[in-house]
């Protein structure tokens, strides 16, 4: 296992890592936002 092998590996787990916040980042809007539609419906 060389020196090259390890920073590929964290390079790759930095990119899930980035994927998995954006992802969560959009599922927090997206669910703000129908909670939005949801009160402006029952209102």
């Amino acid at each position: 296992m060389g020196g090259s092998d390890l920073s590929e590996l964290l390079t790759g787990y930095g990119k899930m890592v980035t994927i998995e916040s954006q992802v969560e980042m959009l599922s927090f809007e997206s669910h703000h936002v129908v909670d939005s539609r949801v009160e402006s419906t029952l209102n």
